[in-house]
């Protein structure tokens, strides 16, 4: 929306010379807004629901590390760290802002031209205000959402480099920035592939048999149980009836979203796997009638995402 304001208001502007491109660019707004107008329903729908709770938290200090120095760091989870890595990874950025100020007002006094450099830096930073106000009601800011407009952020920055007829200064950059990215992927790498990922779903194998099924109430590490047990009967208990039921067919067949515990348990006997995080909440509050302990729960913390997996292995008679 901001790219197409700012690209309109250019054309007014030029109007004179360039009627032409005027008129193609309304026509094209015009037939945006049309094909848009669908997505409106599904959009309003989003407010209401986000309106009446969501997950993000917008917090004074780690939002705005978190905003500043995202694309210097391998963070983009809901997991924020106040590390070493995040550390420098805000020095770094800190830096780079104040090395674009300099050289946008030091270019501005030699009159050369840095009004791409302000279009796309001006377009980032709007979103980031309009996303800022609208969070004092409902929260929506969130460093990985702005992910999607790196681009005009890379842009906007390589702009101002370019500017510097210093060689070593844009040398000096690139490997700064490079360093980082080598960084931040070996270490999501080492994460994602540790051998302590794969502790709880071996010991799912090890002892699950035919016809068990599966209950968790925590679509972090219960996805990841979808993905390496898509064949067995699964079940998301949705607690707080998040409106989430269409989006995690996508975890499906296997997988079913549910509300109640009834609706599975009431006629069902067998064996249940119980996969919850950090505490037990589903073994609190699931039914126990006619229910035993097979095993008792086993933690298993793993790296990824921070994980944990609470299992127990109930029987229903």
């Amino acid at each position: 929306g901001l790219v197409n304001l700012i690209l309109l208001i250019y054309l007014i502007r030029n109007v004179k010379q360039d009627k032409k491109s005027l008129i193609s660019f309304i026509i094209l707004a015009v037939i945006q807004v049309v094909l848009y107008i669908p997505w409106l329903f599904y959009l309003m729908g989003q407010i209401n629901h986000v309106g009446g709770g969501f997950w993000i938290v917008v917090g004074p200090i780690n939002t705005t590390v978190e905003v500043l120095s995202f694309q210097f760091r391998r963070q983009l989870d809901t997991n924020f760290e106040f590390n070493l890595h995040t550390v420098v990874a805000l020095i770094v950025s800190v830096f780079m802002y104040a090395y674009v100020i300099y050289m946008l007002i030091k270019n501005k006094k030699e009159k050369v031209n840095i009004k791409p450099a302000i279009l796309g830096g001006g377009i980032y930073l709007g979103v980031i205000l309009i996303m800022l106000i609208i969070s004092i009601k409902t929260p929506i800011l969130f460093s990985r959402y702005l992910m999607v407009m790196t681009g005009l952020y890379i842009f906007a920055l390589s702009y101002i480099i370019s500017l510097n007829k210093k060689t070593w200064v844009t040398l000096f950059i690139c490997a700064v920035i490079l360093i980082l990215g080598i960084i931040s992927n070996v270490t999501n790498i080492l994460i994602n592939y540790d051998k302590s990922n794969m502790k709880q779903i071996e010991y799912i194998k090890d002892n699950i048999q035919e016809n068990d099924i599966i209950i968790y109430s925590n679509i972090g590490n219960g996805g990841v149980i979808a993905a390496f047990f898509p064949e067995y009967k699964q079940y998301f208990y949705n607690g707080q009836h998040w409106d989430v039921e269409e989006a995690y067919k996508a975890y499906g067949p296997g997988m079913e979203t549910i509300y109640d515990y009834n609706d599975v348990l009431e006629n069902f006997t067998g064996r249940i796997w119980l996969i919850d995080s950090e505490y037990m909440g589903l073994w609190e509050e699931i039914p126990k009638q006619g229910i035993t302990v097979l095993k008792e729960a086993e933690r298993f913390d793993t790296k990824y995402q921070n994980y944990i997996y609470n299992i127990m292995l109930l029987k229903k008679d």
